[in-house]
């Protein structure tokens, strides 16, 4: 399924949204016959519920080889990942945006990730998501009132 449009910082054109899920095209790939393009997951999932007795493109209609489905053409991805996309966090308060091809990257570092690890602040070496963090008794602390 493609990539929601509504997370791009700016316009996009329609040459680069699939005509089966309208998000932006996620691992596009190319109908050899015609040329025309769509996301992996729209395009197989159209041909595994088919309309008529043989495979056909959606949008021509005409019949496909399903063995000619092959990666988009390079300018098209180049040019998707460069379109610049804002955080999946910015609800929470991000505001970056960062091009599509980095988007992950921003992910796993984005101060505001839910589920990104945090060390304990008590010097157990540990590190959990925030929402585990609060229930984590540190090792140290039993130490400590061992101590006491």
């Amino acid at each position: 399924m493609g990539i929601d449009i509504r997370r791009f910082s700016n316009k996009v054109h329609s040459e680069v949204i699939c005509c089966l899920c309208h998000g932006v095209f996620d691992n596009p790939v190319e109908i050899a016959e015609c040329g025309h393009l769509f996301c992996e997951d729209c395009i197989l999932k159209w041909l595994e519920t088919p309309i008529y007795d043989t495979p056909i493109c959606p949008i021509d209609r005409n019949e496909i080889d399903i063995d000619s489905i092959r990666p988009a053409p390079e300018c098209i991805l180049n040019y998707i990942k460069k379109l610049s996309i804002k955080c999946e966090f910015a609800d929470q308060g991000c505001i970056v945006d960062v091009p599509l091809n980095e988007i992950k990257r921003h992910r796993n570092e984005c101060p505001l990730n839910p589920s990104k690890p945090i060390p304990c602040t008590r010097g157990c070496g540990l590190s959990l998501p925030p929402a585990k963090m609060l229930s984590h008794h540190c090792d140290l602390d039993l130490c400590q009132d061992a101590l006491l």
